[in-house]
């Protein structure tokens, strides 16, 4: 299962062409309910959600809280991608998942962002 949390529906577009059988999530909330319940191969987190431009790093509704819920519980994640413009909270995004142990990389989105591997369910 791949899931992306992003809430900008012209990126949820690209994201849909690229992986059509996708969860996406809108919500930090979205994101860790399916978390718990699933687990997934491969999670895309933004960062700033809600419409709103580099947030704090403190706010619940962000791909922070979502890192956060992620360095607690362990969930079985086999690739996270961390895809926010917002860098100061990318680099602490990446800092806390590399420190965990995941498997993690950060690819800011573009329109023209294409991932190399195929999609994998």
């Amino acid at each position: 299962m791949i899931i992306i949390l992003e809430d900008d529906d012209n990126r949820i577009e690209k994201f849909v062409s690229l992986f059509p059988s996708a969860q996406i999530v809108k919500t930090a909330k979205e994101c860790i309910e399916l978390l718990e319940n699933n687990g997934c191969d491969r999670l895309f987190l933004d960062h700033d959600l809600g419409g709103e431009i580099y947030v704090d790093t403190n706010y619940q509704n962000t791909g922070s809280e979502v890192v956060r819920w992620i360095e607690i519980n362990k969930p079985e994640i086999k690739e996270i991608v961390v895809h926010s413009y917002n860098s100061s909270a990318a680099l602490m995004m990446m800092n806390v998942l590399l420190k965990s142990g995941y498997n993690a990389q950060r690819i800011p989105f573009n329109y023209d962002w294409e991932v190399k591997n195929e999609e994998r369910n």
